[in-house]
């Protein structure tokens, strides 16, 4: 009667050692074939990562910057941020919506009327160290808006709205404001250019 292990005394482990040596010898280059292309550079991961960088919001870019200046102990530039972030906070609170880039930069735009004014008052009181205060805070708001239109650029814009609109009197003159603010939201002072749009229309 064959015992139960003598099978295995038998060829079968010489089979199984060669079976063995043979796996290794072929798995081995199958190996590094499958390891290598893990540590290669992929253009199409680099491309969507450089995707998500470019679409990120404006909002998004000073949330990030609010870190980085955490990250580095930029104290006084973070005070600035985490206020716009605080504005900006407010407003989708108060109107139940979600800020897209034009609402960002009129925000910001807002903001810097408030400290504008405030700058005015201090310069009148002889408070120096306050208006200094204000115009730091705005220098940091300014780097989130588009750079400014100049005189002839401004004039040009408003050459242009006047001719689309028809305009002809100061009667016109909403129409013509609501035609340059959509090109100059961010980039002009409209305070400024509302001015300047009644002066021409009344002329």
């Amino acid at each position: 009667m064959r015992r139960l292990g003598a099978t295995h005394r038998g060829n079968r482990p010489a089979r199984s050692f060669a079976a063995a040596a043979s796996t290794v010898a072929t798995t081995r280059p199958v190996l590094s074939q499958t390891t290598t292309p893990a540590l290669s550079f992929s253009p199409y991961c680099f491309a969507h990562s450089l995707a998500k960088v470019i679409a990120m919001t404006l909002k998004q870019q000073i949330t990030e910057d609010m870190k980085t200046a955490m990250r580095s102990g930029d104290k006084p530039r973070l005070g600035v941020i985490r206020l716009i972030l605080a504005a900006l906070k407010q407003r989708e609170v108060d109107e139940r919506i979600e800020l897209d880039d034009g609402q960002v930069m009129a925000t910001l735009e807002k903001m810097l009327k408030q400290r504008r004014d405030s700058v005015s008052q201090f310069d009148a009181a002889g408070r120096d160290d306050l208006s200094a205060i204000e115009r730091a805070e705005m220098v940091v708001i300014e780097g989130y808006l588009p750079s400014k239109l100049d005189e002839a650029e401004i004039d040009a814009l408003i050459d242009a709205a006047i001719t689309e609109t028809g305009a002809s009197s100061p009667r016109d003159m909403g129409k013509v404001v609501a035609a340059v603010k959509a090109k100059a939201a961010g980039r002009a002072d409209m305070a400024m250019v509302s001015g300047k749009i009644k002066a021409r229309l009344a002329g």
